[in-house]
């Protein structure tokens, strides 16, 4: 644990690769479909941590793919749908520097913005097999903690807001909930 401590002290910045994945609430913009699950890949960027701390830094930087398979309603036949994301979000530690980061429980709040992709496939005997892809700009919103784990691996139980305006000028919204598993590269 120290040489993971001593590591993060370096004058070079920290990257965290993650895998996600957990399951997904349709709250708007989702009549009839079902909730499924959701996994994704994280890339956790930070500057090591200072001598002097500042409030700044605080900040940690994550960049976001996930995939989002959708249940169509059941009456609905020959129709797939699935949504992919790309999401930057800036994240605030609620830390205590001084003290080495893999023995604490960080929690955190974070707010970005990405770009998401909604695309339906039918296939049907009238239609052939179509595809369609539709991409929109939204926003996202995290709550969640970092725990210690095994040495330089952390687990982060966490809950992710994402919506985004969609055709005919509605917010279609869901909320995931997640575990999160990193570790530490320099």
């Amino acid at each position: 644990m120290n040489d993971w401590a001593e590591r993060d002290r370096g004058s070079g910045g920290n990257f965290s690769p993650a895998l996600n994945g957990g399951s997904t609430s349709l709250l708007h913009g989702y009549k009839g479909y079902k909730n499924l699950g959701n996994v994704g890949l994280d890339l956790y960027m930070r500057p090591p941590e200072p001598q002097f701390p500042r409030w700044y830094n605080h900040m940690i930087f994550r960049l976001s793919a996930d995939y989002f398979p959708l249940q169509v309603p059941s009456q609905v036949v020959g129709i797939t749908e699935d949504l992919y994301s790309l999401n930057g979000t800036a994240l605030w530690r609620f830390s205590n520097f001084g003290q080495s980061e893999h023995n604490q429980w960080i929690p955190y709040l974070g707010a970005g913005v990405g770009v998401y992709l909604d695309s339906v496939t039918v296939d049907t005997l009238a239609t052939g097999k179509v595809k369609t892809t539709e991409q929109y700009l939204g926003v996202t919103g995290s709550a969640g903690v970092m725990l210690p784990a095994i040495g330089p691996i952390r687990l982060v139980p966490e809950i992710r807001y994402h919506t985004f305006r969609q055709a005919g000028n509605y917010w279609a919204s869901h909320l995931t909930y997640q575990a999160v598993s990193y570790t530490h590269l320099r």
